[in-house]
């Protein structure tokens, strides 16, 4: 009778309505003591990291495992921001310290640890791979461009990545948003004066291209050296891009709107991001199989929710991101359902396993 049970489960998880097909179960994320929270980052055991917003508009860092979400503190200030996460469960970010200053921090079993400034007045760690290895920037301030310079943080030292690189090259590199286990790093860099996305490795700079437009940006870069971000055309309208060493920079397409941004490519080549539609409205997006897909058209429609953003996808296809329900932005975690041929393998597997029981 067991058996047959959980024959009924997998058989039921895998559902249709209309024409669409109900490819997620959706959790969402909650709040404590607020009123948004967005899922930023994720890592290969589900968990997730971002920030919700209370009542007066201040942001904290929270960290979500086991159905758990955690304030991660902050470095004594109001606001504090989550956007790594590496599968050891380490998280890093920023938050303002008691002088209103953001700094780059590290959240490590249960510690906001601050990692300095590089001698600047600001920083943040956007991303970090599994040796531990931190990316992100340093400022003067947030509205002074021309001050940012990515950094990298290995060994207890944060180093400037531009004096890594040949000073001849032309290229300044400003932020850096994300860092592989191999150690290529993806981020904003300006070359001879113009904003591009960037690939760095062993201390050398590759430009990633554009679309004709003022400005690129790579956000992150997965374990083949795939980067996604986003490419301004001549219409200066931002358009989601993958690229890689044999095919360069590829749009992916839109919903009829005006502009699309990449955030998020996993080793599978699946890839999740946002843009716009015909009538303004935010959609949260899957690209796989050459096609971008409505990741609305794949959660069940009558849980009341709307997906406005994609932030970061596992291996595993588990999604992370902003959406609405009742009137409120929440952070979610999609996880996808077993598809009926994976469920039947399944199940011809415990069947097999129980009559040798016998």
């Amino acid at each position: 009778m067991r058996v047959l049970t959980c024959a009924c489960i997998l058989v039921l998880t895998f559902t249709t309505v209309g024409t669409s097909e109900i490819k997620y179960t959706l959790t969402d994320l909650g709040v404590y003591d607020a009123v948004e929270s967005y899922g930023i980052n994720l890592n290969e055991n589900g968990q997730v990291v971002g920030w919700q917003y209370d009542a007066t508009g201040n942001a904290s860092a929270f960290y979500y495992s086991n159905g758990q979400m955690t304030n991660m503190g902050n470095l004594g200030g109001n606001n504090s921001y989550a956007f790594g996460l590496n599968d050891y469960g380490v998280a890093v970010g920023s938050s303002e310290t008691t002088n209103g200053y953001l700094h780059a921090m590290v959240y490590q079993n249960g510690q906001v640890t601050d990692l300095g400034t590089m001698g600047k007045n600001i920083s943040e760690a956007c991303g970090i791979n599994n040796a531990g290895t931190i990316v992100g920037y340093t400022a003067d301030s947030n509205t002074s461009y021309d001050s940012w310079r990515s950094f990298i943080r290995e060994n207890g030292q944060m180093i400037d990545l531009n004096t890594l690189i040949d000073p001849g090259s032309g290229w300044i590199l400003n932020d850096a948003w994300g860092i592989n286990e191999a150690g290529q790093i993806t981020g904003q860099g300006t070359l001879n004066g113009v904003a591009h996305a960037y690939m760095y490795y062993n201390g050398i700079v590759t430009d990633l291209g554009s679309q004709g437009g003022s400005a690129a940006y790579g956000m992150t870069i997965n374990q083949l050296g795939q980067v996604v971000g986003a490419a301004y055309n001549p219409d200066d309208q931002a358009m989601a891009f993958v690229w890689n060493a044999v095919n360069g920079m590829q749009t992916l397409g839109d919903f009829g709107g005006t502009w699309s941004t990449a955030f998020s490519i996993n080793n599978l080549g699946q890839i999740v991001g946002e843009a716009d539609d015909a009538q303004g409205g935010y959609r949260a997006f899957l690209y796989e199989d050459d096609t971008l897909i409505d990741l609305n058209s794949l959660i069940d429609p009558q849980n009341g929710w709307y997906l406005q953003d994609a932030e970061d996808i596992n291996d595993q296809g588990q999604i992370t991101g902003i959406g609405v329900i009742n009137g409120t932005p929440h952070a979610f975690l999609l996880t996808p359902i077993p598809e009926p041929a994976t469920a039947g393998l399944f199940l011809l597997t415990i069947l097999g396993l129980r009559r040798k029981q016998f």
